[in-house]
This record gives structure tokens, C-alpha cells and sequence, in this order.
């Protein structure tokens, strides 16, 4: 009996497995680009969000993305040729974040290229009304104000943030962060988060060069914070993400703590390559019994800075009430 029910336990980890790949590739984009409404607005933001960042960089190039303006308004145009809602709320903010990025340049006298201009303006004249959007610019104060008021308005009050001072960070503040994360809820109270914090700065370079999304502010990092969760604690095929949802518990849960503490973060993803996180392990000496989930650039806040608008989508959106 013990015989026959070894090879059935493992056909069913991996029937789990191939359906799980089964679903990622027939409903994901990695083989059916932009078939869905959906689809197009997933590659929307990602392309209006990368004008937002460099919108808010703490030394802005003005006439950074010539080329991902251009892409953003085809996307647009294919959008509104398929038929789909002009009304909603993301593609509108891509309009008025392309919108922005005219307005910038114009007010500081740079002299755009004139088909992009002509672009633009044929986009917004299909569209019609355009919201007029302005990165949000915070100073220190106003930042960290919300601090001691009540959760709906300290949680509202965080934000990524991509400009940080020289100043060092007190170990003891990140310390006292990570020890308040910890009431974060995990699956049977097994706490399988682990954090890194990266102080030597050598050491930050390379982190670094490993992670792909720090362009413009991630050389004026004080501190990096390396998330990962073990896998040890964890038994049965049922259990094979829990890694990951507890981890991104704990994750979230600290970066509250951190802005609690007025610690500037910006969280950045850690999609690595079988590579790059061979090469993150022996960094950071992370151990192969832990999966790596997110890498977290730290600094002080500086008295002036601005922050993405990150447009969030309408509830009606994300609820469904069954």
C-alpha cells in the first residue's frame, strides 16, 4: 500500500505544477499579448508609470523618454481602436500623465520634438477631455504628518519614494521597524520572513546591479533591505506559494513600520534570473532554503521632493460581491 501511494503523491505535485503553468500561460501575456482589455491596460500603466517616475526623479532629464512616450501613445490609439472604454480610469490617467510630460518641458522652455508634439495632440483631440495631472510634491513635514493620526489616513499618506539625503540611517531605527513587522500574520504563526539589511556600500553597488529598476535614484540608497521567506517550515502541495503570501505580509506590514519610523523606501521587485540569484546568494549570503521576494532601497527624506501619482483603480474594478 505505502508502495502505491508514494507514486500517486508525487503524480499529484505534479499535476499542481503543470496546472499552475497550465493557467499562468493561457491567461498571462507571455504567449497571448494584449488579446484582452485587460491585457492593454496592464501594458498601459506599466508604460504611464515609468513617465511618473522619471517625472519625480531627484534630478529630472528633461526629454527622458522620447521613446516610451511614443510607445505609451500608440498603445493608447490601438486602445481606443478595439472599441474599449475610453472612460476608464487608468487609460484616462495615461492621457493626462502624457499631458504632463508636455507640460513639463514646456514650462521649463525645452524644445520638443515636433512630430511627438503633433502626436500628442491628435491623441488628446480623440479623446477629448483630458484630467490635468500633477505629480504629487511633498516636503518633509507634510510627508511624515499623518504619522499619529488614524490608520486610513497614515496608510493613505505612504508612498514610494525616489529621492533620499546622504544621511545615515540609525541601525536601531530599521531594527525597531522589523521588530514591529513582526505581528504580521503568517500561516500557523511560522514567521518564515528573513531580512537583509545591507550597510556596506560596496556591498549596495552590487545588490544593485543585480536588480533592474533603481535607474536615476538607487545610487542614493542609504541602506538596502533584502526580503526573503523560508521554505523549510513548510510541508504538503497545498502549501508550494505560502512563501510568498506570508513573505508579502510581512513585506507590506514593514513598510508601514518603516514610514512609521520616517524612513524613505521605495520597494523594488526581485524578478531575478537563475544568474543573477546565484549571484545575489553569495552577496548577501541568502541560503538556497529561501526564496527572495523584494529588495527595499532606504534612505532620509529630504525637506522637498515629489512622489508618482500611481493612479489607483475604481473599487468597482476590484470588488466582487458574491
Amino acid at each position: 500500500m505505502k508502495l502505491l501511494l508514494f507514486p500517486l503523491y508525487y503524480f499529484s505535485v505534479i499535476r499542481y505544477y503543470v496546472l499552475d503553468m497550465i493557467r499562468y500561460a493561457r491567461y498571462s501575456g507571455i504567449f497571448h499579448k494584449k488579446n484582452t482589455e485587460i491585457k492593454f491596460i496592464s501594458d498601459i500603466i506599466m508604460s504611464y508609470h515609468v513617465l511618473e517616475k522619471g517625472l519625480t526623479m531627484p534630478d529630472m532629464r528633461l526629454g527622458f523618454g522620447v521613446e516610451r512616450v511614443n510607445a505609451l501613445i500608440n498603445l493608447c490609439n490601438e486602445y481606443m481602436s478595439r472599441g474599449y472604454e475610453k472612460s476608464n480610469c487608468q487609460f484616462l490617467h495615461a492621457i493626462g500623465v502624457i499631458d504632463e510630460y508636455r507640460r513639463t518641458h514646456q514650462a521649463s522652455k525645452f524644445e520638443m520634438n515636433t512630430e511627438l508634439l503633433d502626436n500628442i495632440d491628435k491623441l488628446i483631440q480623440k479623446v477629448g477631455s483630458v484630467p490635468c495631472l500633477n505629480q504629487i510634491g511633498y516636503t518633509k513635514e507634510s510627508y511624515f504628518k499623518e504619522n499619529d493620526s488614524t490608520f486610513e489616513y497614515f496608510s493613505a499618506s505612504r508612498h514610494s519614494l525616489r529621492n533620499f539625503t546622504s544621511e545615515e540611517i540609525d541601525i536601531e531605527i530599521l531594527k525597531k521597524a522589523i521588530l514591529l513587522a513582526q505581528n504580521a500574520p503568517s500561516s500557523c504563526n511560522r514567521q518564515q520572513a528573513r531580512v537583509y539589511v545591507i550597510q556596506d556600500k560596496e556591498k549596495i553597488k552590487q545588490v544593485l546591479n543585480c536588480q533592474n529598476g533603481h535607474r536615476g535614484f538607487g545610487h542614493l540608497s542609504n541602506k538596502l533591505i533584502i526580503l526573503t521567506a523560508s521554505v523549510e517550515e513548510y510541508s504538503g502541495i497545498g502549501e508550494r506559494n505560502s512563501a510568498y503570501i506570508d513573505g508579502g505580509l510581512f513585506g507590506m506590514n514593514l513598510l508601514y513600520c518603516l514610514h512609521y519610523y520616517k524612513v524613505g523606501v521605495c520597494t523594488l521587485n526581485a524578478y531575478f534570473s537563475y544568474k543573477t540569484e546565484k549571484r545575489m546568494r553569495q552577496i548577501c549570503d541568502v541560503p538556497p532554503s529561501e526564496v527572495f521576494l523584494m529588495v527595499l532601497a532606504c534612505g532620509k527624506v529630504p525637506e522637498q521632493f515629489k512622489v508618482t501619482l500611481s493612479k489607483r483603480n475604481d473599487i468597482s474594478k476590484i470588488l466582487h460581491i458574491v
